[in-house]
């Protein structure tokens, strides 16, 4: 970032020098290109991005945690330090949805909202999710924000069909999932040239089949059968249909992906690196925040908010 002298000082001045971390001026700066694409008739503001989340009660992250996000942030660390825990209540405070996990476990979160307009909104789960904003009681999170949560599956079983398989990584119903494939451009993926989505049989129940073109190589004139693809292959198939997903529909409303998916790890770093660019691309309005138990050594992390779980001390004021 490039900054006039009278910002430059006030940055790395002391008294402001926590005001103005890194992932803040990230987040200010990612916000002040997609004004600029406005201007000029580009994209529409991603406001109501999600700037931070506070953790005042929790069976198993410390009181007082906070964790700044940006437009593209990984949680790292290793095990029981937490990351699947802030992603997943990252998703229940967003979609007011409850994990089998936390059934019987009570949580309290603040969660701050990167627009000037709105207020941060506290987060109780106990059983059910409630909110309060200011002086108000909520039943859902006030602002509204499209959420994908790419994830490992619950069941380990593998089904028949295609559309069920990949609406169990993403915890949505397979029309939703058929209905994301027939509109997928496909524009931005790393693989993906083009995929349909085909009946193998409609009775005694419906069991569909994906078939998918690639950009990279030649295959049959109908395409390829998804389980025709090596595991990988599937797992980037899934990867290029939710940044096909994310890219459009983060054009009309703020748009979230989270991702604790361990289908990545078997990604070589070349490919780690393809999809860290195109979260991090500004044409790309979405917000991502990944977990992850390793950080890939030899990838370009520019621009991203690296958020070092493994000490467990990120306890600060807000």
């Amino acid at each position: 970032m490039y900054l006039c002298t009278h910002c430059h000082k006030l940055v790395d001045g002391k008294l402001h020098k926590k005001k103005y971390r890194a992932e803040h001026l990230l987040q200010i700066k990612a916000i002040h290109e997609y004004k600029i694409a406005v201007e000029i008739g580009n994209d529409v503001i991603p406001l109501n991005w999600i700037r931070g989340i506070k953790v005042e009660e929790s069976p198993n992250i410390k009181t007082g945690t906070v964790i700044n996000l940006a437009k593209t942030t990984i949680l790292y660390g290793g095990t029981g330090t937490g990351k699947s825990s802030i992603v997943e209540m990252l998703y229940t405070v967003l979609s007011s949805s409850i994990l089998k996990r936390w059934d019987d476990k009570r949580m309290k979160s603040v969660v701050d909202v990167d627009n000037p307009l709105k207020q941060p909104v506290t987060v109780t789960m106990d059983k059910i999710v409630s909110y309060q904003a200011g002086e108000y009681n909520l039943a859902t999170f006030p602002y509204q924000m499209d959420v994908v949560y790419l994830r490992d599956k619950e069941r380990r079983t593998e089904v028949k069909d295609d559309l069920q398989n990949i609406a169990d990584y993403l915890g949505k119903d397979r029309n939703t999932v058929e209905a994301m494939i027939r509109v997928a451009d496909f524009k931005h993926a790393v693989m993906v040239a083009k995929a349909e989505v085909t009946n193998v049989r409609m009775k005694p129940y419906r069991e569909t089949c994906i078939r998918v073109w690639r950009k990279d190589r030649n295959g049959p004139e109908k395409g390829w059968r998804l389980k025709q693809l090596s595991g990988t292959e599937q797992s980037r198939f899934v990867l290029d249909l939710v940044v096909s997903y994310l890219h459009a529909v983060s054009r009309f409303k703020p748009a979230l992906l989270l991702m604790d998916w361990g289908n990545i790890y078997s990604f070589d770093e070349a490919l780690i690196g393809q999809y860290l660019r195109i979260f991090q691309n500004p044409n790309m309005n979405f917000q991502t925040i990944i977990a992850s138990h390793t950080m890939w050594q030899n990838v370009e992390w520019s621009g991203w908010n690296l958020v070092d779980l493994n000490n467990n001390e990120i306890v600060e004021d807000w």
